[in-house]
């Protein structure tokens, strides 16, 4: 592999984990390049989706921190649309981390999560297998345009 594609990949990784922390970005566009200029499915599934995993973990840390004055200061996230969303997806658990993807409300559904001090392991499984399932879809439907 060259050079400039192992830095585009970091730039796919890069921009998977903004998009996945309270930085309203999307890796949308990003990754559509990466499928139109041919790259290898199971590698830009990859680096995409750990980017937007680790993003997604990141927002569970700062509801687990109760860095409350952070994320209502730099991302206007108030602690009572956190509460809100806690009850509302709270009763579905770790599962819920499935809905992650989401854009707007994703962020918070992580943030809610650590709110609700659940156990790391299974938030990061669910997690996982919704943000990977996101790209697996939208990498077959980008491929159809080739």
């Amino acid at each position: 592999m060259e050079y400039w594609q192992e830095l585009g990949l970091l730039g796919l990784f890069l921009s998977s984990f903004v998009s996945a922390t309270i930085v309203p970005l999307s890796s949308e566009l990003v990754f559509a390049y990466f499928v139109t200029e041919g790259f290898s499915a199971p590698l830009i599934i990859f680096f995409a989706s750990t980017g937007n995993i680790i993003g997604g973990m990141t927002n569970f840390f700062l509801g687990k921190l109760n860095f409350w004055k952070t994320l209502s200061k730099y991302f206007g996230l108030k602690p009572e649309r956190v509460k809100l969303i806690a009850e509302k997806y709270g009763k579905y658990g770790a599962f819920s981390a499935i809905l992650c993807w989401l854009p707007i409300i994703g962020d918070v559904i992580a943030v809610s999560l650590g709110f609700l001090r659940l156990r790391f392991l299974p938030v990061l499984i669910w997690m996982s297998v919704g943000k990977t399932l996101r790209y697996v879809i939208l990498y077959l439907f980008l491929s159809q345009f080739d």
